[in-house]
């Protein structure tokens, strides 16, 4: 399985001595070319659990596999490599880099991997092509529409050899119709790409006919186990 946690406990501190509780007994498994939704009210946990997902924030216990590699007892070296190579992420702001063209965006995430950004080139191109953005690889992010701004969001988070994609409120920004669009193009492009997808939303509506699966969180719980949707 591309992502797997398995009994993820997870909390803050807060205050003195006192520590509140963000995940409690977390357990999901997303396999390859799966989208599966995490819905919830606002701070029920759902960033959290993107957070330990992605390898951000280490749980105080549980276990996190990424392609059968389990990464809680890695080095912050190792955990930083595997964000790079393994995991895309989609923000629920774009976080474009201004003075950077649509393409250089892409060819960024490579040079970051330590490698000749040039090489990746035609990759970069078609993911812009893949998204709908062909001929527009030359626009910096103020030329661009916040759908458009998004499809680039979504294109960097696909560069290099992925094998997990987490997607936080991509639609946030975005009217109905555009945010549609975006979680389509999202579980389309994982399901090509044989990734396994955790996308945290509100929109349900953008959901039907997309998501493989929904899981609800409430007070940092899992309350539903996934079903279709």
């Amino acid at each position: 399985m591309s992502l797997q946690m398995s009994a993820v406990d997870l909390t803050y501190p807060d205050g003195d001595d006192r520590r509140v509780q963000a995940l409690a007994e977390v357990s999901l498994t997303v396999a390859p070319g799966e989208v599966i939704a995490l819905t919830g009210p606002s701070g029920c946990g759902k960033s959290s659990a993107l957070a330990v997902a992605g390898t951000l924030i280490r749980p105080d216990s549980g276990t996190v596999a990424i392609d059968g590699t389990e990464v809680g007892g890695l080095s912050e070296q190792d955990r930083a490599r595997i964000r790079r190579e393994q995991i895309g992420f989609v923000f629920q702001r774009d976080n474009l880099l201004p003075d950077l063209t649509a393409l250089e965006q892409l060819l960024l995430t490579a040079h970051l991997r330590g490698e000749r950004p040039a090489r990746h080139r035609g990759e970069a191109l078609d993911l812009l092509a893949d998204v709908g953005l062909a001929g527009h690889h030359d626009k910096l992010p103020r030329q661009l529409s916040g759908g458009m701004r998004q499809r680039v969001n979504i294109a960097r988070a696909l560069m290099g050899p992925r094998r997990v994609l987490l997607i936080d409120e991509p639609t946030s920004a975005l009217d109905h119709a555009r945010g549609t669009a975006i979680v389509e193009l999202i579980c389309q492009l994982a399901r090509e790409r044989g990734l396994a997808a955790l996308l945290v939303t509100h929109d349900l509506a953008t959901l039907e006919g997309n998501a493989d699966g929904l899981l609800h969180m409430l007070d940092g719980r899992l309350t539903d186990v996934a079903v279709a949707v």
